[in-house]
């Protein structure tokens, strides 16, 4: 199967999704003798942020498809069309990718999916490394609350999901 971007984006974002949830479990393995519980925590935080950023990109490349004659194969494809530069590391940047999504004005509308998204939008792929706040559990289990519901709303906008 030749690569497309969108289909892998599209199949990517639950998985993550599910893999954060499941990290948000008790580790089952030696949980009181290592630092298993912060890892989890890390990984339920980057893997929901993750499945955002992978919605947000399958819908960017749905759009582009939607208005261009011609098929936007590739993520890297996609961006020469954007007037929002997110090449590289500014394509894990939510706030950016929401911008060049245009679903800006749709959010506004509806105050459930404003909080979300302002929990969700601070996502910060590197934080996984600083551990101030992944020791707070209650702030990670909101976090990853705030990301699956933007991504069901973003699914909701999304073909064949």
């Amino acid at each position: 199967m030749k690569y497309d971007g969108f289909t892998e984006l599209l199949k990517a974002a639950p998985k993550r999704l599910g893999d954060s949830l499941e990290l948000l479990e008790e580790p089952s393995r030696d949980p009181g003798g290592s630092d298993a519980a912060y890892r989890h925590l890390c990984g339920a935080y980057y893997l929901a942020g993750y499945a955002v950023e992978c919605a947000l990109k399958a819908y960017i490349i749905c759009w582009l498809n939607r208005r261009n004659p011609t098929r936007i194969v590739a993520w890297s494809e996609a961006i020469r069309y954007l007037k929002t530069d997110v090449a590289g590391a500014r394509g894990h940047n939510l706030r950016l990718l929401l911008a060049a999504s245009q679903l800006e004005p749709e959010i506004d509308t509806d105050e459930a999916m404003r909080q979300n998204w302002g929990i969700c939008s601070k996502w910060d792929y590197n934080e996984r490394y600083r551990p101030a706040f992944m020791t707070d559990r209650d702030a990670v289990v909101e976090f990853v609350g705030a990301c699956e519901a933007t991504y069901d709303w973003l699914r909701a906008r999304l073909p064949f999901s």
